[in-house]
């Protein structure tokens, strides 16, 4: 959805797109409180809950790819990709 939105508004005349991708759920307060669980195998070392952060990076990972191909088509088009897993993840 985000890719067609970009899409639209470079025909509308963009001249600069940023494209926001998903945080790292696992390490969310809300989700470390909601889906609590005594097995350690289940945590990072950063204390993150992996399945969440690994939902959360599978469409990053996809989002990357497309935006790759958007700029492909629209080279004369900045469009930046904002990491904020990868952010979040930098800053714990």
């Amino acid at each position: 959805m985000a890719l067609n939105l970009s899409l639209e508004v470079i025909e509308l005349g963009a001249t600069k797109i940023i494209i926001l991708g998903n945080f790292s759920i696992g390490c969310s307060p809300s989700y470390l409180s909601l889906f609590s669980t005594a097995t350690s195998g289940n945590y990072d070392k950063r204390g993150c809950l992996k399945s969440y952060n690994s939902f959360a990076m599978y469409p990053n990972d996809r989002l990357q790819a497309a935006i790759d191909d958007v700029r492909k088509v629209n080279s004369d088009v900045p469009i930046v990709y904002a990491d904020y897993y990868g952010a979040f993840m930098h800053l714990l």
